[in-house]
């Protein structure tokens, strides 16, 4: 088990933890991202809020205190479906799914945050969705295709054919 971080590592678990990520979600990010393993625990030394941080250094002190800061003022400003909390959950929906082998809904997840990351459908092929009386829509529903047909009602239909 790594014990020691580099300080992109420790940037990295600094700004997840002031986005209020559980330290176990940070711990499989940072396994995934820099292939790196460390406890849940390990990681709560990096938050000055818990008593574990109490000798956190002063230069992470900082930045974990302008990280939240900044994540406190993103989502106050947009509200709390706004852009940053879409992404984010959308980020922990494509690992459970690439954990669970479901790579094509994985894939499409993460084409989701690409698209609304960089606004991918800015310009003429722009679709603007609203709800009655021109409010916007406070969820979106992705339809995935028609279910499997039951195979039940084609057994049963044979099995009413007479033999021979």
């Amino acid at each position: 088990m790594t014990r020691k971080l580099n300080n992109a590592q420790k940037a990295y678990v600094v700004r997840r933890l002031a986005a209020y990520d559980k330290p176990a979600a940070i711990a499989h990010g940072l396994k995934e991202i820099f292939d790196v393993t460390i406890s849940p625990q390990a990681i709560e030394h990096y938050d000055p809020e818990r008593p574990a941080g109490h000798d956190l250094a002063t230069q992470w002190r900082d930045a974990f205190r302008a990280a939240r800061k900044a994540y406190i003022a993103e989502i106050a400003d947009i509200g709390s479906m706004g852009k940053p909390v879409r992404m984010r959950l959308r980020e922990r929906m494509a690992l459970a799914a690439w954990e669970e082998g479901n790579y094509k809904i994985a894939n499409d997840i993460l084409n989701d945050i690409a698209k609304e990351a960089g606004d991918a459908f800015a310009g003429r092929n722009r679709h603007e969705h609203f709800g009655a009386g021109g409010t916007p829509l406070t969820a979106t529903i992705t339809y995935l295709g028609a279910p499997e047909p039951d195979p039940a009602p084609e057994a049963a239909l044979r099995a009413r054919e007479p033999r021979d």
